[in-house]
């Protein structure tokens, strides 16, 4: 039974033609998960860590801190933008209040699409669950895949779990939330996942 993230179904998604048939065999053929091969696992962590341990402490001394501490040179431009990317949608977005997050999972037939890590929040009596979009690339541009990635966060985590889903775009600090329920865009998530499934048996 395929099991893949939602990150790498987006990058399925974001292929077209014969590149969805490359993307699909690479993450079949991919080794187990080793932390050491997650790139933004320290970000995510330090994130973490903050709002857990420190929240309503100076966020920019923390990342100051904590890029200080032992990143890698290779990393550490990303790593910065990053923190800045997500210290300025904290300054600028809406007043949230951090909240332990839990696994969910979206599934069609075989496929397991697995929605994490999240960052949840509270808004005033709602609960808004947050998948962060790391990738330098950004979403301004992701038209219907970011519809279909909202989509199935939505279908994911039920409105009795959640009142909002939405993808944030660390890196330019840009939330984007789900508006509406589309179902089009329900049946085209439903046929990706499909032809992923043949694919994944062929290659």
């Amino acid at each position: 039974m395929p099991s893949v993230t939602l990150t790498e179904f987006y990058e399925y998604l974001s292929a077209s033609g014969m590149k969805k048939a490359a993307v699909v065999k690479k993450l079949k053929d991919r080794d187990t998960y080793s932390p050491k091969r997650d790139y933004y696992k320290g970000f995510r962590g330090a994130v973490q860590s903050y709002h857990s341990s420190l929240d309503g402490g100076e966020l920019k001394e923390y990342f100051k801190n904590f890029l200080k501490g032992g990143i890698s040179s290779g990393k550490a431009n990303n790593y910065r933008r990053m923190c800045d990317g997500y210290r300025k949608f904290r300054i600028a977005g809406p007043e949230l209040e951090w909240t332990p997050s839990k696994k969910y999972e979206w599934r069609h037939e075989d496929l397991i699409v697995r929605v994490a890590p999240i960052w949840s929040y509270r808004l005033e009596n709602e609960l808004l669950i947050v998948k962060p979009h790391l990738a330098k690339a950004s979403l301004t541009r992701a038209g219907d895949r970011m519809t279909l990635m909202l989509c199935l966060m939505r279908e994911a985590i039920s409105t009795r779990q959640a009142n909002k889903v939405a993808l944030l775009d660390v890196g330019n600090s840009k939330l984007y939330p789900h508006e509406t329920v589309n179902p089009v865009a329900s049946q085209l998530l439903k046929a990706e996942a499909a032809t992923f499934l043949i694919l994944y048996d062929q290659v």
